[in-house]
Order: C-alpha cells, then structure tokens, then sequence
C-alpha cells in the first residue's frame, strides 16, 4: 500500500494555509499527528483539511505525519512533512461605519522594529469587511487604530500570529464564526452569575438559585474559609452541588501588586484546596478587585487556570474575546435594568448574560440591591427552555472549542476536533456537531 500524499511541500506558509492529504486507494481510512509522534489507529483520523493555524502548530510549527490502513488492516509506509507558520503578525480590523479608512499606529515592538510616524500605516479593506495588516517580523506590538482624522480606538496590544479586533477587544479566532453556532440545546442564549468571596449569604442566595433552575459560578478565598461571617471548609462540597466553585486567591490580594511567587502561591494553593474540598477539578478565577497584568495572565495560566473574570461591565451580551480578560455584562444591581434588552435579543445571534456580584450586598435591602430583588431576577431569568443556565466554566469550555474548529475549504464539511458536542444552523435547521465528529452541509462563509 502506498504512503498518503500531503499536497504542500515542506516548508513555512502563511497562517491558514489549508493541507490536504489524499491516497491512491480507495476504501481507506488516513491517521495523522502533528507533533512528529508516529501515526497509529488511536491518533486523529483525516476528515478533511487540516489548516496551518495556532491550533495545528506549537511555536509556529508543524510536523505532519500520516499513515493510510485499508479494510483488512494493512498499513501504508508514513508519510512527512514539516510546516512552518511564516513570522510576523496578521491583523484584521472591524471599521466603524463611521470611519472611512484605517490606520495602525504601533510602538514597542518585539523584536525591535521602525515605530509609524502618525498616523501610522493604511490598512487595506477586505472583501470580508475587515481591513488588514500583516507587521513582517514581529511577534508583538503595542497599537492603535485610527482614521487619519480625530478619531482612533484605545490603546491595545497584540502578541499573537493571528489576531482580529472588534468593538476594542482582540480574537485570535475570526468572531464572526461563531454566528453559525449556538449554545447547548440549540438556542441562543445563556446566562451565567458569578459571584466572589464565600460569605454566609451565598447560603440563602444558593437555595435561592437552586429554586429556579439557575446556575451560579463561586469565587472562593481558601484562605478565608471558616473566618466569621465566611462559610466552612466542610460546607464547600455540598452547598455549592450543581454549581461551579472557583479561585478567588488565598487571601484577596492585589495580585498585580505581587511577585510571580507570591502569584502562583495566591491563585495555586486556592486551586489545588478548592478542588480537594469541592472535589472537582478547578479551573476558573476571579481577579480580586479586578486587578490583574500580563504576569498574572501568565502565572494563571502555567496554574492550570482556563479564565479570569474582571470587575469590569460590558453592558452588552457579548462572548469572551480573551478567556483572561473576561468583563462581564454588569454587576446585579444593573442586571434588572438589561434582562427585557436581553430576553427582545434576536436568536440569529449568540448572546451571554454574564452577571457578578457578592451575595452579601443584598443585605443593604436597596431597591436593585436586595433579596426581594435578586428573587424577583431569578424568577424572571430562570425557568426559560430558550436560555442556557450555565457556569463559567462552561461557557469558557465552549467558547474554546467553537474555535478549535476545523472547515474544509470548500466550507461543506466542519471537524470539531474538541471532546465537546457543539449545536450550529445548517441551512434552515439546528445540527449536533459531535465532539471530535465531522458534519457536512452548506454552511456560510462565516463558518470557521
């Protein structure tokens, strides 16, 4: 049997490069790896196009290996090449309707490269809508956007091979994909409540939830359990059942303020506690006082950490860009004043009502800031078949797969390459994407 043939000659290509890999014969299944491990029947099997992209490569490169195994189990001789994402950055920008062209303005590179007199370099406008850069031999940048004019967007920054910015929040996937998804279920929108710091009150505020079928995500300080007016270490396991318990830090520091040690101390020790004591694997955090940095980001993430929610508000019902930089929708005082915008939300969107809070604020007996109204919130958003009550976790879970996944060229056959079954409309009707299952059907040029 002969050894598959992968279309692309070794060497380095630009991100998104699609690979093919085909066979002489018929009836015959393709295993491949990109890692240079040996291909075998326990490794991926080929459904379609693989692209080089940040999810095929690790540090920007590729070593493709591939077998074919026809009926009776006779192998092929492996097949190789090693792939190499080209250097430099590539940047898509969303314009505002309000701007007639675009510019990128950008400083403190890495490597070291020529900063942009103002207003920087045009962009070029794309068929898809978005204007485009590629900054050659970079690996990051500090930049921003603006018109040539008086108009410009916060300063942002990117360290990224691929990056797209939209409504002043940096993807490293194209967000538009994600309008062929929706939530588990098929339905288009979810709510999470994520509240911090373990006091007593989330004992009432629990049973509360428990009553109408909502979901909540619980920042916890290890370090503060069992102090007056804290619940108990024991308590942890069984009050929070059904619900997702997560890191706060040890102590509630300024973690920004901190050493990298002090970092990994604060946020590894909650973790490896909470999950001892929840007896679940915890995988989320809330920045005490929303301070953070890109040490911090970093340190989260080497201590097994998948999101970080900030102290921010969004006032919208958008979808994490950076699962580190997470900004809910607004704190549960606001929350009332935006569930009637939420539930008028067109399904042809995905929408996440993201609130935070601290159940031991609805003490002050104020007229958003209550029992009496977080039970008359509750009774509004819960109880809804056309709303996802989810944890955080798994909001950020799927959101993570949704851009794992994979489309062949033609765009006629996704591969989702995740251990998370996804929902998305095909045509005029919902579909089930199973994890690591392929499905076919037209889908939108909006599909990843």
């Amino acid at each position: 049997m002969e050894a598959p043939r992968i279309d692309k000659n070794p060497g380095t290509y630009p991100s998104g490069t699609p690979i093919t890999i085909t066979t002489s014969e018929p009836d015959v299944a393709v295993y491949y790896t990109l890692d240079g491990s040996p291909p075998s029947l326990g490794s991926k099997r080929y459904r379609g196009l693989i692209l080089l992209g940040p999810d095929t490569t690790r540090n920007g490169k590729m070593r493709l290996r591939a077998i074919a195994v026809g009926p009776d189990g006779c192998r092929s001789p492996i097949a190789e090449a090693d792939f190499e994402r080209a250097t430099g950055i590539s940047i898509r920008f969303r314009r505002p309707d309000s701007w007639s062209s675009s510019y990128i303005h950008y400083w403190e590179t890495e490597p070291d490269g020529l900063s942009t007199q103002w207003p920087g370099q045009a962009m070029s406008p794309g068929p898809d809508g978005w204007d485009n850069l590629k900054l050659l031999g970079q690996t990051s940048a500090n930049l921003v956007f603006n018109d040539a004019g008086g108009t410009q967007s916060e300063d942002l920054s990117v360290n990224t091979r691929d990056a797209w910015f939209l409504d002043g929040e940096r993807w490293e996937v194209d967000p538009t994909r994600f309008s062929n998804f929706l939530f588990p279920g098929g339905v288009s929108k979810a709510l999470v409540l994520s509240m911090d710091d373990g006091p007593v009150q989330d004992r009432r505020l629990v049973e509360l939830l428990n009553r109408h079928g909502i979901r909540g995500t619980f920042h916890l300080n290890s370090g503060r359990l069992g102090e007056p007016g804290h619940i108990s270490a024991d308590e942890v396991a069984s009050l929070y059942s059904g619900h997702e318990v997560s890191t706060h830090s040890v102590t509630h520091p300024y973690l920004d303020s901190l050493s990298r040690e002090e970092i990994a101390t604060e946020v590894g020790f909650d973790r490896t506690v909470l999950s001892q004591i929840s007896g679940a694997d915890v995988r989320g955090h809330a920045y005490p006082f929303g301070a953070h940095n890109a040490t911090v980001i970093e340190v989260l993430r080497e201590s097994g950490i998948a999101y970080a929610r900030t102290a921010g508000q969004t006032r919208d019902f958008r979808l994490p860009a950076d699962p580190f930089a997470w900004t809910p929708t607004c704190h549960h005082t606001g929350a009332g004043g935006l569930a009637d915008t939420f539930f008028a939300r067109p399904d042809n969107t995905l929408a996440l009502f993201f609130i935070f809070g601290h159940s031991w604020e609805l003490d002050a007996g104020e007229p958003t800031n209550s029992w009496a109204y977080m039970e008359a919130l509750a009774q509004r958003l819960g109880g809804r078949d056309d709303i996802w009550n989810a944890t955080a976790i798994e909001v950020a879970d799927y959101v993570r797969a949704i851009c794992s996944v994979q489309s062949s060229l033609a765009e006629d056959r996704l591969y989702n390459p995740s251990g998370i079954d996804l929902w998305l409309r095909c045509k005029q009707s919902v579909i089930q994407l199973s994890a690591r299952g392929s499905a076919e059907g037209y889908f939108s040029h909006s599909a990843p």
